[in-house]
């Protein structure tokens, strides 16, 4: 098995589900300082994961470790224990919303028990924080001891680590966990120290029955060694409340166990675990006051969005030899896709931007702008650039997957107009011109002035490239339209910004290649209707429909064709749209193409409220179903309606949702790049089915307490413990509306949802995470499917006929990745 699949075995799974199920699908929740990246399920009531970088791969040949094997805590009440991945959590647990802290709760005997789980923000290290805070809700005094178990491996080999030569040993005050011939080093310590540190070949597993750890100060050496901690709280009469906790801590610049034990107190500070607790929700506070407060749209997933976000930059500080800061990767772990594309990040920076958080963005910007890369130019006729031409490895060199003899790598002339566009966005929100003029050498010459020389001269397109939904090259190479269309768009703001300070001669220039890829993208890649296809090559097949082209209209480059945007999306809603309402990507027929894609619900969503057309159904569904599954917005929706693909996605998840609600972009600029002098024409006013003006950006001055949520928006809140925290499932507001035709408007006659069996039902629980074999059609890179139809969806009659057909059809489950 090739090691680009292994991550797609442990990192993802499809979800078992009911068709049309709003209950939760995912219960992997990340958590991550941008320095290291943790995963906690829901399912299991453990952590199951502590990777010791939160991108995949650092370089060339080598995979980030994940080093928890697992780790969860306990409780002994009058001399009988028990570990807490025995005891169910209340329903609806999660993040609390708007930060990266995972909290549950749990009922043993008389006690409330309330885990909180952080990699601390204002940590510099990796770093994991695990707090249980136990409430005596009872009338009898009861003896308490609370308990945590690790199980770590710290060997050799990687993405998995060995667990074999391991020693554990205390130094008065944590425990330090090393492996012969391995440079990993983890380090435990209770905060305000422990009455027990027990360890192999006690292992404190098997004795939490009795409700007494046996301490051991060296295990020696021991395969599978494995430690834990006892903290005894006496007689808790009713209403005590004591909260206990445990830091853990990985390696990281050669650091010492010694001194991962002096980079834990030196954080702590001498603070108990409750200010530990307190204080992390109170940075996370700070934080969200910054941004901007949307007048429209679902508050707590705007949060956690922003949240998402936040987590998925990587702040490891910058070396002589590598440069992983700022970089923010398309998904975190336990997603495959923990990687940074300048694509996926395109659209998380242009959101950061968006809604307030500047430095941020500027940070994702500068690391492309140093990042190494350049290396692909014999794919581009010689013609140097600054931007990946698909991806980044870790420690910012430039990557593109495949196999050169094979199919070759993925060449994405997309991600240089994405990149222009990003840019542009973070100089408009923050107004930080002096950044431009200090780049600019490097666009005019290596980005902007790149696409210039990347015009077909003959077409008046950009030349064939692998583009969006990476088709890698070796005669798989095509004309698309996606890349012409960000092309546009982003030379549109290199003019624009080139302008601004004074270089109006580039500016012209690239203000001239937009006009003319413009020019070739309405006569070259075109249908007989006028709508946009995919590319040139498919289109006399017949079998050109692309979703992608959408962002024809999102990004302005459609201003004043009218005819061509309402072409374009009723081709898109023809032949893309599926029974569920909602888009796959494209429609050439592989699995990963058939599936239901979230980005593209979204985006077809903001397309057709830009042309004053009511969003489609899908987009409702997808933000109440992204709500109840904890904020994570997923890659994909298999048949069934059910989580799939890389959770939780970034950009293209929770950037695009926040993108969504706060862009409000004037056509200005495009008028006046494109030699428009009137605005896109829409339909008639259609009133409440027209989105409202979302907000501006900036900072407000509205406080967004990371403990209180909006009532109307969550259920009971548990006020016992001192915080508020959402232990119901928040409630979702779905509108319902049907597709409507932009010819002619279809009623709906029955008054029910007509996507699928006009009942939404609320699932009750998690389900677990079902490993898929690889089947036997895969292709020959070892992962990617080569399965499903190109129908185009029928009639609404059809359509739910089809929508029952799913209910009672057992699809396979196969595994897939994204095409590399």
């Amino acid at each position: 098995m090739k090691s680009g699949c292994l991550w797609g075995i442990l990192g993802i799974g499809l979800i078992t589900s009911t068709p049309g199920l709003a209950g939760p699908h995912w219960s992997q929740l990340p958590m991550s300082n941008g320095q290291a990246a943790a995963v906690f399920d829901l399912t299991t009531r453990k952590l199951t994961a502590f990777y010791e970088h939160p991108y995949r791969f650092p370089k060339q040949g080598a995979e980030s470790a994940d080093l928890c094997y697992d780790t969860y805590g306990g409780i002994a009440v009058d001399g009988k224990g028990m570990w807490l991945t025995d005891v169910p959590f209340n329903p609806g647990e999660g993040y609390v919303w708007g930060t990266g802290i995972v909290r549950t709760h749990q009922w043993v005997s008389e006690f409330t028990i309330e885990t909180s789980w952080f990699s601390p923000m204002t940590a510099q290290g990796r770093l994991l924080v695990n707090t249980i805070r136990v409430t005596h809700t009872g009338t009898t005094p009861r003896q308490v001891s609370l308990f945590t178990l690790h199980n770590y491996h710290v060997g050799k080999g990687s993405p998995i680590p060995k667990n074999e030569q391991e020693r554990i040993v205390w130094n008065n005050i944590g425990y330090v966990e090393t492996a012969q011939d391995s440079p990993r080093v983890v380090a435990y310590v209770p905060v305000g120290g422990a009455d027990v540190h027990g360890a192999s070949p006690h292992n404190p597993y098997p004795l939490i029955g009795s409700g007494q750890l046996i301490s051991v100060d060296d295990t020696g050496v021991t395969n599978d060694a494995v430690c834990g901690f006892q903290k005894n709280l006496g007689v808790m009469v009713p209403a005590d409340s004591v909260v206990f906790g445990v830091i853990t801590a990985l390696s990281g610049d050669g650091l010492t166990g010694d001194e991962l034990i002096d980079q834990i107190n030196t954080w702590i500070a001498g603070r108990t675990a409750e200010q530990l607790v307190t204080d992390e929700e109170s940075e996370w506070t700070t934080w969200q006051n910054k941004a901007a407060v949307p007048q429209s749209g679902n508050e707590l997933l705007y949060r956690q969005s922003l949240a998402t976000l936040r987590m998925a930059q990587v702040r490891e500080p910058n070396t002589e030899s590598i440069r992983p800061f700022g970089q923010i990767l398309a998904s975190l772990p336990p997603g495959q896709w923990a990687i940074s594309w300048p694509r996926d990040a395109a659209y998380a920076i242009s959101a950061l931007a968006a809604s307030g958080y500047h430095e941020e963005a500027r940070a994702a910007l500068e690391f492309m702008f140093t990042a190494q890369s350049g290396g692909y130019t014999s794919y581009l006729n010689g013609v140097p650039y600054l931007i990946s031409v698909c991806r980044y490895y870790g420690y910012g060199i430039e990557e593109s997957d495949g196999d050169p003899n094979k199919e070759g790598p993925n060449i994405e002339l997309d991600d240089f107009g994405l990149f222009l566009w990003a840019l542009g966005q973070y100089l408009k929100y923050s107004g930080d011109i002096g950044y431009f003029a200090e780049h600019f050498p490097a666009v005019r010459d290596l980005v902007a002035g790149a696409l210039v020389k990347l015009i077909d001269a003959d077409l008046n397109i950009v030349v064939k490239d692998s583009s969006i939904w990476e088709r890698h090259w070796n005669g798989n190479e095509q004309h698309f339209t996606y890349s012409t269309l960000t092309a546009i768009r982003g030379l549109c703001d290199a003019a624009h910004w080139s302008d601004e300070i004074g270089e109006t001669t580039a500016a012209t220039g690239f203000r001239d290649a937009a006009r003319t890829l413009r020019m070739g993208m309405l006569t070259q890649l075109v249908d007989q209707n006028g709508a946009l296809v995919g590319n040139l090559e498919e289109t006399a097949s017949g079998l050109y429909a692309d979703a992608a082209v959408v962002e024809a209209i999102n990004l302005g480059v459609l201003v004043g064709e009218w005819s061509t945007a309402q072409q374009t999306i009723q081709l898109i809603d023809k032949r893309l749209q599926l029974p569920s309402g909602g888009y796959k990507r494209n429609d050439d027929g592989d699995w990963y193409d058939e599936q239901e894609w979230i980005y593209i619900d979204l985006r077809v969503k903001k397309a057709r409220v830009k042309l004053g057309l009511p969003p489609a159904i899908a987009a409702d569904t997808v933000l109440s179903k992204t709500v109840v599954n904890h904020g994570l917005f997923a890659e994909l929706y298999t048949e069934t309606g059910a989580y799939a693909g890389a959770v939780p996605m970034v950009g293209y998840g929770a950037g695009v949702y926040v993108l969504d609600l706060l862009e409000n972009e004037p056509t200005d600029v495009l008028h006046s790049c494109l030699a428009e002098t009137e605005p896109l024409p829409v339909e008639p006013d259609l009133g409440d089915l027209a989105a409202p003006d979302a907000g501006t950006g900036g900072s407000d001055t509205t406080s967004f307490p990371v403990d209180t949520v909006i009532s109307d928006l969550i259920g009971q809140q548990d006020s016992t413990n001192g915080h508020n925290d959402v232990i119901d499932e928040p409630a979702v507001d779905v509108a319902g509306q049907p597709e409507v035709d932009l010819a002619t408007p279809a009623p709906n006659v029955d008054g029910v949802n007509d996507a699928g069996t006009g009942v939404m039902e609320v699932g009750t629980g998690t389900a677990d995470v079902v490993a898929k074999p690889n089947p036997a059609d895969s292709s020959s890179d070892g992962c990617k499917l080569t399965t499903g139809d190109r129908t185009p969806p029928l009639g609404w009659v059809s359509l739910l006929l089809m929508g029952i057909m799913a209910f009672v059809k057992k699809y396979g489950r196969r595994f897939y990745r994204r095409p590399v």
